[in-house]
């Protein structure tokens, strides 16, 4: 059975007149009339009562509605999905990169995924917080990844990081005997943290501004790869989140804050604009690939 036929089967349930379906459809109402009857002989039930006042949806024509309107959605579905295999190699995604997901996810997760969608390419920018989310809101990036966007109702999200805030020390510190470390202890102690966009000087002055007018800042880094070896070779403590010191040199142990704070970065595209099937591969990809949520 094509699925034309179940086209025009729901859009004749709908107006139960064959004159105005055909006129819809731009069909004769005698091709009309030829689809009827095949679809009635291929399934060998009656789905339309004929007589002079018009047609009416019989009981077993009631009941196909909703399974051939099934049918035809989850087809249509298919299609679109697989749109982007038509033309290989001409759908572009244009996205743009948080430094927090690079340190993450690392280059080699969108290399995987190029490799296993050769029909797509990724056209990516590595940018700070706030031109990636300037990009999406301008039309500038079909989908970016954000730190804590500062326009979340613009968007619809799907996290894919959530890292729980740590003090890198050495293990002979004094201070890595409290676990959980409060902020209070920090007062008047050396502390290095990765300062991209001063985004990390903002959240202190707002959550402990305290704790922000007492501790000692000698200098911060934006080179998240060694900054918190810090501690290691001029003492003092690197604040960071979990998921940038998962392979710490054996002299140094990451000491959980006390107070609650985490780093959140969301895949984002517009509300505004239906994301296409491109883009809905790639947020599938990272729901089946990306497992970097802490809890607790």
């Amino acid at each position: 059975m094509q699925i034309q036929m179940l086209r025009s089967f729901l859009e004749l349930a709908k107006s139960e007149s064959i004159s105005e379906c055909s006129q819809r459809l731009n069909i004769s109402q005698q091709g009309l009339s030829r689809q009827l009857n095949a679809m009635e002989r291929e399934l060998g039930i009656t789905l339309f009562d004929r007589s002079h006042q018009g047609i009416r949806l019989t009981a077993a024509g009631r009941t196909a509605v909703p399974l051939f309107a099934r049918v035809v959605t989850d087809y249509q579905a298919g299609l679109n999905q697989l749109a982007v295999y038509h033309r290989p190699g001409a759908t572009k995604l244009r996205i743009f990169v948080c430094p927090g997901i690079k340190q993450s996810l690392g280059l080699d997760f969108f290399f995987r995924f190029q490799e296993e969608h050769p029909q797509l390419k990724l056209d990516l920018q590595f940018a700070e917080d706030d031109r990636c989310e300037k990009a999406l809101l301008s039309g500038d990036a079909d989908a970016a990844f954000l730190d804590w966007p500062h326009h979340p109702a613009a968007f619809h999200r799907q996290l894919v990081v959530k890292s729980h805030l740590v003090a890198v020390m050495k293990a002979d510190n004094p201070l890595a005997k409290s676990s959980p470390l409060s902020m209070q202890q920090l007062a008047g102690v050396q502390v290095y943290f990765p300062d991209e966009s001063n985004y990390m000087s903002q959240r202190f002055r707002k959550h402990w501004p305290q704790f922000y007018s007492t501790m000692k800042i000698p200098f911060s880094s934006n080179d998240y790869d060694t900054f918190y070896r810090l501690p290691m070779y001029l003492g003092g403590v690197a604040l960071t989140f979990r998921f940038l010191c998962h392979q710490l040199e054996k002299e140094l142990v990451a000491v959980p804050i006390k107070e609650r704070s985490f780093v959140e970065i969301f895949f984002c595209w517009r509300k505004e604009t239906a994301p296409s099937p491109a883009l809905r591969l790639l947020a599938n990809y990272l729901t089946a690939h990306v497992h970097m949520v802490e809890t607790g």
